[in-house]
């Protein structure tokens, strides 16, 4: 069995702070649930429950319920934790285990398995602020899009009014319908004869793909690394349409470059914990003024773009009798050929 252990690493940081026991109980009897006790010095005691959004066994569940201990634990900064489980067959998997520390240069070949599992990235994007979420998956199924929908819109930036996709089983699949109509959210599928209408998805595919084709060279296998650089990079790269950042306009305020982690800087030398968290609250308060003015340039920037397209446009009348193009539908196009069916068809 191989394993990434620098990624396993991560999971538990050090920190100066101990919770020594992790309890965890989980059953499937309640249509899967999980509960997690955090037993930590000075007789604190943190508990949580848990509800599985999909089905589960006793034995998964209490697999889920491991890993969200460690992620508690985690975000609470434990340093040394212990884990105790009533699952027979989790204790009797293994005799004894050990999280280490592994070079990346010495972890070569578990990174590289690691990468096959990952061969599609699923992307959403905001319509306005063209802030980017993706997430690299072994399959586009309906319960990688929900999780991926849950985590990665409603739990960081809340409930979106609609949600616009396109025709795939994944996305027109009743537990997915249903999944968006507990959670208030209007789906629009795109319609095969505009297909258009989900632009902004592929135009976000584009720019993902072009960026990984100059960083990769012919290592294809280890694109998801590059996904946060590539994110970072284009969330802090001002759009010609708003002029504005993705990222100042989702979060009110410019990020730090890691120019200015590196070296010093005026706003690290002066940085104030309390001014900083009044600020940061100022800003929030003000996005919607800077959402306003980025709507003003983004639709400067359209109709600039519509006159000089339209002074290019020759008129032209047709007569009865002229031979013309016509253009091909989806359904119309001869699938064999593949992404090289015509797209015009003719002459009529």
């Amino acid at each position: 069995m191989c394993v990434d252990y620098t990624d396993l690493n991560k999971v538990c940081p050090k920190d100066s702070y101990p919770l020594p026991s992790i309890d965890r109980l989980s059953s499937n009897s309640k249509g899967g649930g999980a509960g997690i006790i955090l037993e930590g010095p000075n007789q604190v005691t943190l508990e949580q429950s848990l509800k599985f959004s999909f089905k589960v066994t006793n034995n998964q569940a209490e697999y889920e319920a491991l890993l969200a201990g460690l992620r508690l634990a985690r975000e609470l900064g434990a340093r040394r934790v212990s884990c105790n489980s009533d699952s027979k067959l989790m204790i009797s998997s293994f005799d004894e285990f050990t999280i280490q520390h592994v070079p990346r240069e010495q972890n070569a070949r578990a990174d590289l398995l690691s990468k096959l599992a990952s061969k599609f990235f699923l992307v959403a994007i905001n319509y306005f602020t063209k802030w980017i979420e993706a997430c690299p998956l072994a399959k586009i199924t309906t319960e990688n899009v929900q999780r991926f929908t849950w985590r990665n819109i409603v739990c960081r930036f809340g409930i979106p009014h609609t949600l616009v996709t396109d025709n795939g089983r994944q996305f027109i699949a009743q537990g997915f319908e249903d999944f968006l109509h507990d959670l208030g959210i209007k789906h629009l599928p795109t319609s095969m004869e505009h297909p258009q209408t989900n632009g902004q998805a592929e135009a976000a595919n584009k720019v993902i793909l072009r960026e990984l084709k100059k960083r990769l060279g012919n290592a294809k296998g280890q694109w998801a690394d590059e996904l946060p650089s590539i994110f970072w990079a284009y969330h802090c790269t001002p759009q010609s349409t708003t002029q504005e950042t993705p990222y100042k306009l989702t979060y009110g305020a410019d990020a730090m470059i890691l120019v200015e982690v590196g070296e010093t800087s005026h706003r690290r030398q002066a940085f104030n914990s309390e001014q900083n968290a009044q600020e940061l609250t100022t800003d929030l308060d003000l996005v919607d003024e800077l959402k306003e003015e980025a709507e003003i340039h983004e639709e400067a920037c359209k109709l600039r773009d519509s006159k000089r397209y339209n002074t290019r446009v020759r008129p032209l009348s047709f007569r009865v009798g002229n031979l013309v193009w016509r253009l091909l539908g989806e359904a119309q196009k001869d699938t064999s050929d593949g992404k090289l069916a015509p797209t015009w068809g003719g002459p009529f």
